[in-house]
């Protein structure tokens, strides 16, 4: 990666361009509103199809593990192939996987048919980066950025609602109906629009690191996940450590020798791709952490509705959905580096404002406040980064560079829940978080409620030294780098 000197790429006018983008934003959108249409109706859906404890995780872990597992293999198969064959058989997956969804009547089928859906947005999602880069002049791939995700930040602001009202209308099963129509309308805009690229066979694609590279995934996301949902089981994660010891070395000992290697190795040595990459990272953390606190302390400790503890957390999808677009249009100004160091920098402020929790609970202003701040933190260092990337990256591995920086990125997701449960967690008992995790949607037993509390400032202490980390490392991965 040459940092901010790979060259202009748009291949296409600008009315050509704006449907370009407008297609890749409706997949994030779509993308978006399957994952978080789910988790509100999860306890009706469960229900209905009699699914047990075990499947009911899987039903939402099943979606995000398949997706954020093939994204690099698919990125990279988009590179060697063609990213517009691969996105329209995605969009074809994506149906087929909501179809099964929608006619599921057991646990196994739906699993089967979240699966499929994730299949079907990596290999969606793994493309639309390179796509829009191929489309969009290189002053306004930013601006493009912007827009393009704060479409995932609608869907997360529209999902639980358009579930909500769907469980208690029509049914659980419209909620994958509704992926039908957008699809169509997906597939018919791509084979209209997207640019035809060079359709190229892909019998070098390295299917040994492919297969390193999923089972790695795998592992570390579903470690993560095992953390939010049950705590630090030190067994769990020993074993899972003990795995990825022995899978990691694997993986970079046969991408050394392949004559074709799935990720190039020097992309971990590239400051601007693995700085940036994992500042973003570092924000996702501390929003969905700061989005899983405030939900659960209100709720368990003070017993504040769902609904209303809903509202509370809304800013935080507000400040993404404003401030993404936004950035965009800053970042043609001020530089990406600017905005993403800006956008870290007020991640710190929307830690302490959401730490005023801790003395002053009552203070829901400051805590919606600081909600909003980290959704506009986020948005702002997704956006500058993203873009900086794809500028910096030559068109041949746009593919599996921006699926390597989703992946890296998406991880942050998973992690900040773990790390809020984790770390608030840390001071009860075992049947005390047993208590947390069984029913974060109502109050936690009087004995075990102090514990909880306690536990808000070391895990508010936490994501300040994330935040913090986010800020030095946006200033570092930006050393030597030019815009032009």
């Amino acid at each position: 990666m040459n940092s901010g000197t790979a060259p202009a790429i748009a291949t296409t006018s600008r009315a050509h361009a704006r449907n370009v983008v407008a297609i890749a934003s409706l997949c994030m959108f779509v993308g978006g509103l399957n994952m978080s249409i789910v988790n509100i109706a999860l306890s009706t859906i469960s229900h209905e199809i009699d699914a047990s404890a075990a499947q009911s995780s899987w039903i939402l872990l099943a979606n995000m593990l398949a997706s954020n597992a093939l994204m690099v293999s698919f990125g990279r198969l988009g590179d060697l192939a063609s990213r517009r064959n691969l996105f329209t058989a995605g969009v074809v997956v994506f149906g087929l996987g909501s179809v099964l969804s929608a006619i599921a009547t057991n646990g196994g089928v739906l699993i089967a048919g979240r699966a499929v859906s994730g299949v079907g947005s990596a290999m969606m999602f793994s493309t639309t980066s390179a796509i829009i880069a191929r489309a969009v002049p290189r002053a306004r791939i930013g601006q493009a950025m912007g827009i393009y995700y704060a479409c995932n930040s609608a869907a997360q602001l529209l999902g639980p609602v358009i579930g909500g009202v769907m469980v208690d209308t029509i049914g659980w099963p419209w909620m994958f109906w509704i992926n039908i129509p957008f699809c169509v309308l997906m597939l018919v805009g791509a084979l209209r629009f997207l640019p035809r690229d060079a359709a190229g066979h892909g019998k070098d694609f390295d299917m040994l690191g492919s297969t390193l590279v999923i089972a790695i995934a795998t592992t570390f996301v579903a470690m993560l996940t095992q953390i939010a949902s049950r705590g630090l089981d030190l067994t769990y994660i020993a074993v899972s450590c003990a795995c990825l010891a022995v899978l990691v070395p694997l993986f970079i000992w046969r991408e050394a020798r392949a004559s074709l290697p799935l990720i190039d190795m020097s992309l971990f040595r590239d400051r601007l791709f693995l700085g940036t990459s994992f500042t973003t990272m570092l924000t996702h953390l501390v929003r969905f952490a700061i989005l899983i606190l405030v939900a659960l302390i209100y709720q368990s400790a003070y017993g504040m509705s769902a609904t209303m503890a809903g509202f509370l957390v809304l800013p935080i999808a507000v400040g993404t959905l404003i401030a993404s677009p936004l950035a965009g249009t800053i970042e043609m100004r001020k530089g990406s580096a600017w905005v993403s160091t800006a956008g870290a920098a007020i991640g710190v402020v929307a830690v302490l404002f959401c730490a005023s929790m801790i003395w002053w609970h009552e203070a829901w202003v400051l805590v919606a406040i600081g909600g909003a701040l980290a959704g506009a933190a986020g948005g702002m260092v997704q956006t500058a980064n993203a873009s900086a990337i794809t500028k910096a990256t030559p068109p041949e591995r746009l593919g599996v560079v921006g699926s390597l920086r989703v992946m890296i990125q998406g991880t942050g997701i998973v992690a900040g829940t773990a790390v809020a449960l984790a770390s608030v967690t840390i001071l009860l008992p075992q049947e005390g978080k047993s208590a947390v995790y069984a029913i974060a949607d109502a109050m936690i037993p009087e004995e075990f409620r102090e514990g909880l509390l306690n536990g808000v400032p070391i895990a508010f202490g936490v994501l300040l030294i994330a935040s913090l980390g986010a800020v030095w490392l946006s200033r570092a991965s930006y050393r030597g780098y030019s815009e032009d």
